[in-house]
């Protein structure tokens, strides 16, 4: 081979090895999407005819938070209940009986948020997470969820935000605003719902993905030991010369 084509091919190496180098070392930037989406039950207008759920059907959006680390979910609630009349009431929904994830309210007003989870205890195979507060009939009552990384927390009004850490696996096919998995749990009263979904995916400055800096560290360890190798007779000539002086 002459001298000529080995230059190039060092060159070319070396040029290589410094842009593995730069890309090994990218810091990752995070763009965030935000959707926001606004549902209030259905009130009747009409004496002794009760208020019917919102219903949504199937929305597998609202359980992508709790499967993607990268998706964040918030619910603001606004709920004014005329009665709980000793019968538990469900706010939210999104699938039937212990499937998927919902927020009821006992006789007693205790707010609790039943999630689907494999960790559960018993055949319901549910966790909760009991809020610190409970909810007031007939007053304008704000509730606070958030969801991701499999935590869920629950506030009502400006009270204790209170957590529950878990394996969450909810199923999102029967999603309801205002109602529950029969007609007993129907909200009495009004219920709105803002649904705030935060989208993040991490990529590399450029546009890159993020894979690419794994990828940039590990092109850059083979091309220093390539490297290493296409330089080797200078190394050990520059090494005996040094061991003769």
């Amino acid at each position: 081979m002459s001298e000529q084509a080995t230059t190039i091919r060092r060159v070319t190496l070396i040029v290589l090895s410094v842009l593995a180098f730069f890309v090994s070392i990218l810091e990752p930037l995070t763009p965030i999407s935000i959707s926001e989406n606004t549902y209030r039950s259905n009130k009747s207008f009409f004496e002794g005819i009760p208020d019917a759920p919102l219903d949504l059907g199937s929305q597998k959006q609202f359980c992508e938070a709790f499967s993607d680390s990268n998706v964040q979910m918030s619910v603001a609630f606004k709920v004014f209940i005329k009665t709980l009349s000793k019968r538990n009431t469900n706010i939210f929904q999104t699938d039937d009986l212990n499937t998927g994830f919902r927020i009821e309210i006992s006789a007693e007003g205790k707010l609790n948020a039943f999630i689907q989870s494999p960790d559960g205890n018993g055949p319901e195979k549910v966790l909760s997470v009991l809020a610190n507060d409970v909810i007031k009939t007939k007053t304008l009552q704000r509730i606070n969820i958030t969801i991701g990384s499999n935590v869920v927390t629950v506030q009502i009004n400006d009270g204790v935000v209170v957590a529950q850490e878990g394996n969450f696996q909810p199923t999102c096919s029967h999603v309801l605003i205002g109602g529950g998995y029969d007609s007993t749990r129907t909200t009495i009263g009004e219920v709105q719902a803002v649904v705030r979904i935060q989208t993040s995916k991490p990529v590399l400055t450029f546009g890159l993905p993020i894979q690419t800096r794994s990828i940039g560290r590990i092109a850059f360890t083979l091309l220093l030991v390539v490297l290493a190798w296409e330089f080797r007779k200078k190394l050990f000539v520059s090494n005996e010369k040094g061991i003769a002086q």
